[in-house]
């Protein structure tokens, strides 16, 4: 698993702090989803806001794998901040991710870590990121 750092470059002047709050749903919401792990920091740098987290595969956050809540927070983000993304390298505390094309099985790790996926793949006994997983009820927004 690598880990990136994502900067939020405002594109027109910020008036308050709720900026913030949007970038910190926004995460939430990504972790919830899978498509970041749990330990990510955000700092702030001169005018830019910067995001240092651990993704799962390398294009964890393309917009095909955004639930309908990531995606909404992600619009509000786009009206404020410039986003740009560089893979800084692998995170060693880590292991890979399931890359399999299509798994056969899966499986509920019940004593999981508190940074991977609970859901590993019954193929090549790898955490599966859990955007990958077949998704219910129009999750996607269907």
């Amino acid at each position: 698993m690598n880990s990136a750092k994502i900067i939020f470059t405002p594109i027109k002047i910020i008036e308050n702090e709720d900026v913030v709050d949007l970038i910190w749903n926004y995460f939430a919401c990504l972790y919830k989803n899978g498509q970041v792990l749990k330990n990510y920091e955000l700092i702030k740098a001169n005018d830019d806001f910067i995001m240092f987290v651990t993704l799962p595969q390398n294009d964890a956050l393309n917009e095909e794998y955004h639930n309908i809540y990531s995606f909404e927070y992600m619009v509000q983000i786009k009206e404020v901040f410039k986003i740009s993304m560089e893979i800084i390298g692998e995170n060693l505390n880590y292991g890979e991710s399931c890359t399999c094309e299509k798994s056969s099985w899966y499986m509920l790790y019940t004593d999981y870590s508190e940074h991977d996926s609970p859901v590993v793949c019954g193929d090549c006994d790898k955490s599966v990121p859990l955007y990958l997983l077949p998704h219910m009820f129009k999750e996607k927004g269907e």
